[in-house]
């Protein structure tokens, strides 16, 4: 109905107060529904703030100092998701503007099995004293537990000495944190946003990074413009080891002018189902600026590119490849059930039946 939900501190609203003054206001930068309903806020001010809620609205006192965790020693978040056993990982900056990445447990605290005592940082080998260096502003989990980061990175470049970000750096990381030798053979990769002439000037913007249903990694940036040059996006798609992916716009790499300066500080992307990508972000001038890509075909179109169905061996011509009920595009994208398996949780229904009969989880058992 649009109400405020009364069932929640009573009238719908909570208002937390952090006696922190000294450090402004609080900026909140994620906020996750946990697994047992719980509400998580990661935020900062100079420092790094995490709070959780009850369900009802209560903070849970369970939870760091009385609910609320304030870390002084760490960086302020620019990302942070949620591993499905709880942890928390988040990404920052560091000395002298390396990656730094944390892995927090469902309790607040920082995780140990995480690199030792919780953080990463990746230095991706730029001299300090040169105006160099990064900041990571995307993270990504992939199934298997490893973990990419990706942000602004770079050296001055001739005419753009005080605005050193001017490429994507990506790294992947183990779930343990340490760097993954099968990416890239050190665990990180640079994509280099000017073009092959040199002629455009590119800049990162705020990197996101997204994960493909068939595993290859999505990049991208933008150059936000500046008097007499235009903006662009700048695009990227690498494979799951990490190269360049030649079936993406011929070298892996995409830029495309934007339609007038200021306006491709790209800040999202959006793989949708038929293989296209969408991808949105800010302008200095203020309107929002959404495109939209044309990337894979979708032949059978079942919600499931080409692409995507040829890596996990469903049918490119048929639409229901395990003929349960559901498209296999539907069953990657919405569901999250194996398109080559009837009964993804083996309890004697299709899944198909169970989605649009039943109402059930077609991973669980019993719901």
């Amino acid at each position: 109905t649009g109400q405020m939900d009364t069932s929640f501190s009573g009238d719908g609203l909570v208002v937390t107060a952090l006696q922190r003054p000294r450090f402004g206001s609080l900026r909140v930068d994620r906020v996750f529904a946990m697994p047992d309903g719980k509400i998580l806020i990661v935020g900062h001010f100079s420092d790094f703030v995490l709070i959780q809620y009850l369900p009802t609205g209560e903070l849970d006192t369970t939870f760091g100092n009385g609910g609320i965790k304030i870390f002084d020693n760490l960086f302020p978040a620019m990302d942070a998701i949620l591993q499905p056993d709880g942890k928390i990982i988040a990404c920052g900056g560091s000395v002298f503007n390396r990656f730094s990445v944390y892995r927090f447990l469902p309790d607040g605290t920082l995780d140990t099995t995480f690199s030792g005592d919780g953080q990463t940082v990746v230095n991706f080998g730029l001299d300090p004293g040169a105006n160099s260096g990064g900041l990571p502003t995307s993270l990504a989990l992939q199934p298997d537990g490893k973990i990419l980061v990706a942000g602004r990175y770079g050296s001055p470049k001739p005419g753009w000495e005080n605005n050193p970000y001017l490429d994507i750096g990506v790294a992947r990381l183990l779930p343990n944190g340490q760097l993954d030798p099968t990416f890239s053979t050190d665990g990180k990769q640079i994509f280099p946003t000017e073009s092959a002439s040199g002629s455009l000037a590119q800049g990162a913007g705020q990197p996101s990074v997204v994960i493909r249903p068939d595993g290859k990694i999505l990049l991208a940036g933008g150059f936000p413009g500046r008097p007499g040059v235009a903006g662009y996006w700048s695009m990227a798609r690498l494979t799951v080891s990490g190269t360049f992916d030649s079936s993406f716009s011929d070298d892996g790499q995409l830029f495309a002018p934007a339609e007038s300066p200021y306006c491709s500080r790209t800040m999202g992307l959006l793989p949708q189902p038929d293989g296209k990508i969408i991808a949105w972000g800010s302008s200095r001038t203020g309107p929002l600026k959404i495109a939209r890509f044309l990337i894979d075909p979708d032949t059978d179109g079942d919600g499931a590119d080409d692409a995507t169905e040829a890596a996990i061996g469903t049918s490119l011509i048929a639409t229901d490849s395990d003929e349960d009920g559901i498209s296999d595009g539907d069953e990657l994208l919405l569901h999250s059930t194996d398109p080559l398996d009837e009964d993804s949780d083996d309890d004697g229904l299709l899944d198909g039946a169970e989605v649009q009969t039943h109402g059930s989880d077609p991973n669980l058992v019993d719901t």
